[in-house]
Order: structure tokens, then sequence, then C-alpha cells
């Protein structure tokens, strides 16, 4: 254990049932609203090319602003928000999380360290990686390949910063 680590914590059951809960209540506002899921995702379509139409410098149409403000209105934009968000939701369970709870130390882990959909970074939680580890101490040698280190209090500080 680390020196600073508070025990209280939410466990790794609480977090999971956080995942399933918000899933849950995505899945009960999907089902509430009169579209289905092949109608969301062919408005997220047209709404997406109506988007990059306008982007890639063409012009909007009066047409175009009102077919997006059709699909807005329809609720079929926010019927495929919450698809997006419940397949999301699902891969987090998937990949598994870890809380750190450490407030000095090291994370040392392979790969790239982020916070999974329904975890915002100033939570400390991030996606579990093939190799995770929270130490004080980091190994003398600290240039192994593939490992990438992160002080948790810079964390800390920059996930401060993100949320004023």
């Amino acid at each position: 254990m680390i020196p600073g680590q508070d025990q209280r914590g939410p466990s790794m059951n609480d977090l999971i049932k956080r995942v399933e809960d918000r899933i849950e209540k995505a899945e009960a506002t999907f089902l509430a609203l009169p579209v289905t899921e092949k109608q969301a995702k062919a408005a997220q379509e047209e709404f997406r090319a109506l988007l990059r139409k306008s982007v890639d410098g063409g012009k909007m149409t009066k047409a175009d602003k009102k077919k997006m403000n059709d699909i807005t209105d329809s609720g079929k934009l926010k019927a495929a928000s919450l698809l997006n968000q419940i397949e999301m939701l699902k891969e987090t369970l998937k990949m598994g999380v870890v809380k750190v709870e450490a407030t000095k130390g090291y994370i040392i882990a392979q790969g790239v360290l982020s916070s999974p959909a329904g975890f915002h970074p100033s939570e400390m939680v991030f996606a579990k990686l093939p190799h995770f580890e929270v130490t004080d101490k980091l190994p003398r040698n600290n240039k192994i390949e593939g490992l990438n280190y992160w002080v948790i209090e810079d964390l800390i500080e920059s996930n401060k910063k993100k949320v004023a």
C-alpha cells in the first residue's frame, strides 16, 4: 500500500455498479423515445453528412438547415447519442477499470492512461491496461520500453485545472 492511500474510496464493485446503472438509465431513456435504433442511426449519419458539407466549405441551404432542425427536434439525434453512450459504457465494462486512491507516487502502465466512458479524469479512474501498477518508487531502470510513467500528484493537479 502507498502511504497516504485512502481505504474509504469506492470499491471496484461500486464502480462497476455505477456503470451498469448508467447503462440501465440510458437504455430506459432510449426505450421511452418514439424512435427505433435504425431510425436513430440513419438520422445521425444524415446529420453528420450535413455538418461535413458545411465544414468542407459547402453552403448550407435553407432546406439543409431545416433538415438539421427536424432531425434534432424529432428526438432521433438524442436517441443516437444514447445508443453511442450505451455502447461506450458497455465497452468500459469489458475493459475493466482501476481506481487510483493514492495522492503521491507513480502510475506505471503499458499503454495510454485514459478515463473510460462513465468517469471524469478528476475521479482518477482509468481503463485497465495490460500492465498497471501504482507505486511510491520508480524502478531503477525506468526506461523500460513500452512502459509509461505518470506522477500521481501531477495528474491530480492537471485534472483540477480541467475541472475549473
